[in-house]
């Protein structure tokens, strides 16, 4: 899956130069102005993640994260803050209005915050993997996985599967189940 973002930001050089670096990184990459172009962008094209400035005319960073909000359609796309400032009172209203990052843009290299906005748009989900196991197989994640081997042995010969979930891919965490037919 292509992931996409809404860059919003009234400097034209900061646009650009994120759009670029999100480009290049694989992102599809829609740009805003401001943030009532980026509210009409959200509805419109619902990006899987929005990286906003905060201080812009017409509508401002957090002003459009209330709008988005109000909307169903939009009020479950991730918001990370990009601050020139990074100031302390900026922070806690970004995080009051549910902003899941807040990034200073002076303090944080492109490529951490590309692998930042990235955590953001990797869905939860939960997927089944189903290898044939054998044996020196379930021996072998026994150990990897610090469990008893007698655990991952199947009855009669059955075959193995391995069945992963993940539960919160920004934490990386989730849960194995090795399963018999």
């Amino acid at each position: 899956m292509t992931p996409t973002i809404l860059i919003v930001d009234d400097d034209n050089d900061t646009r650009a130069m994120y759009a670029e670096i999100f480009r290049k990184q694989g992102f599809r990459v829609h740009t805003a102005m401001d943030g009532l172009e980026g509210v009409e962008l959200a509805t419109t094209h619902a990006p899987d993640v929005i990286f906003t400035g905060i201080v812009m005319p017409r509508m401002d960073g957090f002003r459009m994260m209330e709008a988005l909000a109000q909307e169903a359609q939009t009020r479950d796309i991730p918001v990370a803050i990009n601050s020139h400032m990074g100031r302390s009172a900026d922070r806690a209203r970004a995080e009051q209005l549910g902003a899941k990052d807040f990034i200073v843009r002076e303090m944080t290299p492109p490529s951490e915050v590309v692998d930042r906005i990235r955590s953001l748009v990797t869905r939860d989900e939960t997927f089944v993997l189903e290898p044939d196991l054998y044996a020196r197989d379930a021996e072998a994640l026994a150990q990897k996985f610090a469990t008893e081997s007698g655990l991952l042995q199947c009855p009669n010969g059955q075959k193995m599967t391995m069945r992963i979930t993940i539960t919160d891919s920004a934490a990386r965490s989730g849960t194995v189940q090795f399963l018999c037919e």
